[in-house]
This record gives structure tokens, C-alpha cells and sequence, in this order.
């Protein structure tokens, strides 16, 4: 898979969870919950994103740390890509000077 692609992959997952996912939690939500309790609902959901999104590096961080998560990409790839970001500034015209 080009380096490029996986990068594209990698920025559209995100989206694509919170697209699909909290649609379906404020609507169950919405519908489980009586209109005096609602808020609290809400209030859980939103709480449990954000303890979430701040274990979640720390996480990734400790495994890393920790040799479960192997350093897959090589030296090679890594010096490629801001030749890789120069030709697709080259394409779309705007190439930085140096």
C-alpha cells in the first residue's frame, strides 16, 4: 500500500467513526431516555469520549513503549514522504520554494 494511501486511510477513519457512531448514540439516546434524564445521557456519552480520547494516546504511548506495537514502517518510507508532499504540491502547482 503507497505511504500516501495509507495516510488518507488513516485521516478518513476517524471521520467516518464519529459519522456513523454519534448519530446512533444521540438517537438511542433520544429515544431511551425520558425528557428529564436526557441530559444526563448526553452527559455520560460526551464524558466517556473525551476520558477515551485522553487514555488513548497515553495507551498507544505504553504499548509502544512496551514492544507490543512493532515499528512497521521502515527508514526508507519515512525519508520518502516529503518527496512524496513535494511532487503532490509540484501537481497542484504550489511546489514550496527552496
Amino acid at each position: 500500500m503507497p505511504l500516501v494511501a495509507l495516510v488518507a486511510f488513516v485521516l478518513i477513519l476517524p471521520a467516518l467513526g464519529v459519522a456513523l457512531v454519534k448519530p446512533s448514540v444521540v438517537g438511542t439516546t433520544a429515544r431511551a431516555s425520558k425528557e428529564n434524564v436526557r441530559s444526563v445521557g448526553y452527559s455520560i456519552y460526551y464524558t466517556l469520549v473525551n476520558v477515551g480520547s485522553t487514555a488513548g494516546p497515553l495507551l498507544a504511548s505504553w504499548a509502544q513503549e512496551h514492544g507490543i506495537v512493532e515499528k512497521r514502517i521502515s527508514h526508507r518510507r519515512v525519508e520518502r514522504v516529503p518527496h512524496v508532499l513535494r511532487c503532490a504540491a509540484a501537481v497542484q502547482g504550489t511546489a514550496p520554494r527552496r
